[in-house]
């Protein structure tokens, strides 16, 4: 399960950007709906995420990261 994904120095993100599934205890977690307990994980999870934003604003370069890091893995195992 992927709780987190991060990123530096790929596309335009220069500096570390990290996309989170799951709610730090120090944010108001009442205020998210929807949120999922995971045995072994401390945090809740989130079960949908979105990416969304302003034009030229790394939407597409996320993806393309992601992408990416999910090919580096399926490479490493041949």
């Amino acid at each position: 399960m992927l709780l987190r994904f991060g990123v530096e120095n790929m596309y335009s993100f220069r500096e570390y950007q990290e996309f989170l599934l799951v709610v730090p205890k120090a944010s108001n977690q009442q205020a998210v709906r929807g949120l999922r307990n995971v045995p072994g994980i401390k945090e809740p999870v989130v079960p949908v995420a979105a990416v969304y934003g302003a034009n030229a604003s790394g939407k597409s370069n996320l993806l393309e990261t992601f992408s990416r890091f999910v090919r580096a893995i399926q490479l490493s195992h041949e």
